[in-house]
């Protein structure tokens, strides 16, 4: 065999110990190794390809090991009594943990939804919100947009940039009849409720206080449910 050769007959080797680990299918080397499929892979790859590719085998050949043991020693705390009880008490709290979130959620939405309605009135409605945004627009009896457009306030207590990010995209509604024939909720509407929101600094400064606590209380939750995961995917740690 040529060096490249038996670096890749390494690589296979390597992805053999990998997969009979987590339980799957393992190659023949012996048989691919007089293929023509074989040479040929082998010919596609520079040395020192192969050779780093050999480096990360390994590393994930120990990664491997290390997960099978936990996994192991897991099954084995489990199988016990203690383990069982240790293992409904994760669920339990992961189960009030995922409860804090969507409270978290749902009355961030109300006090939006309520701050905005007595600012700008009642034909405005907060609809979807994230730990980075939260759109709201005029809308019809179904709460979809009238106009075909939300607003959308970006935020971020920690920029990448620098600082703190809160800022309001407002783009385009389109043409639209200056004098409509039906009356209802016009694009004054829609204009006039910007130009308040942009006028009314204290109701800025409370809504951008209220998505602040939101995104740290969020992030809190899914910090403490992947803790709770990995502890629960590895009871035996020390």
């Amino acid at each position: 065999m040529t060096r490249k050769e038996n670096l890749l007959v390494e690589i296979y080797n390597l992805r053999n110990q990998i997969a009979e680990i987590k339980g799957n299918t393992i190659v023949n080397i012996e048989e691919f190794s007089q293929t023509r499929k074989f040479r040929d892979e082998a010919a596609e790859w520079k040395e020192y390809e192969l050779k780093l590719r050999i480096e990360e085998l390994k590393k994930s050949l120990e990664k491997a090991k290390v997960e099978a043991a936990q996994q192991a020693a897991a099954e084995a705390f489990y199988a016990t009594e203690q383990g069982q009880v240790f293992k409904r008490e994760c669920e339990e709290k992961r189960a009030l943990l995922c409860i804090e979130y969507d409270n978290a959620e749902s009355s961030t939405l109300l006090n939006l939804q309520m701050l905005i309605n007595n600012a700008l009135g009642a034909q405005w409605h907060v609809g979807r919100l994230s730990t980075s945004y939260v759109e709201f627009a005029v809308v019809d009896a179904e709460n979809k947009p009238i106009f075909g457009q939300s607003v959308s306030i970006y935020y971020e207590k920690k920029c990448w940039l620098g600082g703190e990010r809160f800022q309001i995209n407002v783009g385009t509604c389109g043409s639209h009849d200056l004098l409509p024939e039906e009356r209802g909720y016009t694009m004054a509407d829609f204009y006039i409720g910007i130009g308040k929101l942009h006028a009314n600094t204290e109701l800025l400064e409370t809504i951008k206080n209220a998505l602040f606590y939101y995104a740290e209380r969020i992030a809190d939750i899914q910090k403490e449910v992947r803790e709770l995961d990995e502890l629960v995917k590895n009871p035996t740690r020390a």
